[in-house]
């Protein structure tokens, strides 16, 4: 995999998937016009400001018109990082990580960074756990592999590859990635990266309580989980699902699943619930 590939190719390349007519319109209303607009503003302003620094004109117009582009070019980044923050809140906050895979894989599309790739594939590799597409997720990270020489990019790899291991119970990749997220430099290279980690041997015990049908400890570790700041909904819901597992109780399981059920939204854990639900039913 050549290095300048983009995101979006390696996820067209691995995945064969596309972004959908939909949300490549939603992304050119909401977001590419206005980004197109004001990188010509900028271009704009540059160019301007070149030419009044050769025209009789006072000193210190060309100096003012170049404030204006640097201001758009600071602008620019500001929408870039709040656009893609609300494309994160369909799958951290409102629980729809297929909405956040069609729209960022649309925003990918536009975008088709060659800078290292990493960071968007890990943002899209999230959504397919979420979905529990947790082979295509490894796919993705296996298709970057043999570029990790970057501390920050084995974090990513890792961390996502080491929840989709717990996800389908692969009690050795999982100890495999926690391992490495371990013998990372102690220097923080991401946000929040001791707290996943410590959460990712939370999930490890808790998989193990779960498996020796210790279930008493397994709801104490999810306790544990539940009380941690940064954790999202559809970190709620997960532990909602495997706190009904854990249940001998059969109407306390069912209150966990139908919660998981109703503010599950399009993550695996409310298909999962609605499944076990209609079981029981």
């Amino acid at each position: 995999m050549q290095k300048t590939t983009s995101a979006y190719g390696i996820i067209s390349q691995v995945l064969q998937s596309e972004a959908d007519e939909a949300s490549i319109a939603w992304i050119n209303r909401l977001y590419f016009r206005r980004f197109t607009l004001i990188r010509a503003f900028v271009a704009f302003a540059c160019l301007a400001s070149i030419i009044a620094s050769f025209m009789n004109v006072a000193t210190w117009l060309p100096f003012a018109i170049l404030a204006l582009g640097l201001a758009g070019l600071v602008l620019l980044q500001v929408l870039r990082r709040s656009f893609a923050k609300q494309l994160v809140g369909f799958r951290d906050e409102k629980c729809d990580p297929a909405l956040f895979c069609s729209r960022y894989l649309a925003y990918l599309q536009h975008t088709k960074s060659t800078a290292d790739p990493m960071q968007e594939l890990f943002e899209y590799g999230m959504g397919l756990y979420w979905l529990g597409k947790w082979d295509d997720a490894i796919a993705l990270m296996a298709a970057v592999s043999g570029d990790l020489q970057k501390p920050k990019n084995v974090y990513l790899y890792h961390h996502l590859v080491g929840r989709c291991a717990w996800a389908q119970r692969d009690v050795e990749t999982l100890a495999n990635s926690i391992s490495a997220l371990e013998a990372l430099p102690p220097q923080p290279i991401a946000k929040n990266q001791k707290a996943h980690l410590a959460e990712l041997c939370a999930l490890a015990r808790l998989l193990e309580f779960e498996q020796a049908e210790a279930f008493e400890d397994a709801k104490r570790i999810i306790a544990e989980l539940l009380e941690q700041p940064f954790v999202t909904k559809p970190q709620r819901v997960l532990l909602a699902i495997h706190t009904a597992y854990c249940s001998t109780d059969r109407t306390e399981a069912t209150k966990w699943l139908e919660y998981a059920a109703q503010f599950g939204g399009t993550t695996w854990c409310a298909a999962e619930a609605k499944k076990l639900l209609a079981k029981t039913s």
